[in-house]
């Protein structure tokens, strides 16, 4: 969807459907099933002209589900660093260290 139409009208409405479009896009990926916008319409019971005004094709939609997939939320990199110092946090944030090993 275009900043042009998100940034108008009812915002929080538009982010929260962008949101979902992106979640159950995301579940459809990890299925490994090819899927098309309609499906992803179908699956969240919306019409197909919803979700054309969001993503004009499934290529689209597809790099946007990885682009948020690999993008960590500010929690998620809280939860990562709150035990380092400041310039261990920097390394891992420019990707010079690893991310710490979650299975203790």
């Amino acid at each position: 969807m275009s900043n042009d139409n998100i940034s108008s009208g009812r915002i929080n409405q538009k982010l929260k459907t962008q949101q979902r479009i992106l979640e159950t896009a995301r579940k459809m990926l990890l299925s490994k099933k090819d899927f098309s916008l309609e499906d992803v319409a179908a699956k969240m019971q919306i019409s197909r002209a919803t979700i054309y005004r969001y993503y004009p094709n499934i290529d689209i939609l597809c790099l946007d589900v990885a682009i948020a997939m690999t993008n960590k939320d500010p929690e998620d990199f809280s939860f990562y660093v709150k035990d380092m110092d400041l310039a261990q946090s920097l390394f891992l944030c420019a990707g010079l260290l690893q991310q710490p090993d979650t299975k203790a």
